[in-house]
């Protein structure tokens, strides 16, 4: 919870209107919320295995991005 208050800190000082917190993991949650602003998670942890219809779809999603 230390790291929650040092961020509603900075965001509050700094004007910070989006938190980007790293790393982050698919397996564990972020304790990044309700800071009054928004939260953008991303990129997640490339070493969990994704099951089979979501590995699918991210392929699909990525070769989608590649073409644009």
């Amino acid at each position: 919870m230390l790291q929650r208050r040092i961020v509603r800190r900075l965001v509050s000082e700094h004007e910070i209107d989006i938190v980007e917190p790293t790393p982050v993991s698919a397996t564990v949650p972020s304790l990044m919320f309700g800071l009054g602003v928004s939260v953008v998670i991303g990129p997640m942890n490339t070493s969990v295995k994704c099951i089979g219809s979501i590995s699918s779809q991210t392929k699909l999603i990525t070769q989608t991005a590649n073409m644009i």
